[in-house]
């Protein structure tokens, strides 16, 4: 991860469904580990209660990175106890400008 990379928005992405006890750079590591490029990463937070939303915002530093992640059909999250599976989604801002999300959703547990 390149820290020092300046923060594109067009080469950020929004992640919802992330599990309150992942932490920012826990994200990054698994986004970077994934897709390589990862500038920056951050969870929001309530700012009145000062607990993750569950969302955060994962920058990259290169395009490359950047498609490779809004491209991927599933990411699958594994995290202590958690097992999570990612899909894509595209939408709109306020404005018109197309928006990339990427949310975690429960992966069903094999009993196997």
């Amino acid at each position: 991860m390149d820290g020092s990379q300046p923060l594109d928005p067009r080469k950020t992405i929004f992640v919802g469904g992330v599990p309150r006890p992942l932490r920012a750079v826990e994200l990054a590591m698994i986004m970077d580990r994934l897709y390589g490029g990862v500038c920056y990463a951050g969870i929001d937070t309530d700012p009145e209660l000062k607990y993750p939303k569950g969302a955060g915002r994962v920058a990259f530093s290169n395009q490359q990175s950047y498609i490779a992640a809004i491209s991927a059909r599933f990411v699958q999250l594994q995290h202590n106890d958690i097992d999570k599976r990612v899909s894509n989604h595209s939408g709109y801002d306020c404005y018109g400008k197309e928006m990339k999300f990427i949310f975690w959703a429960p992966r069903e547990k094999s009993t196997s």
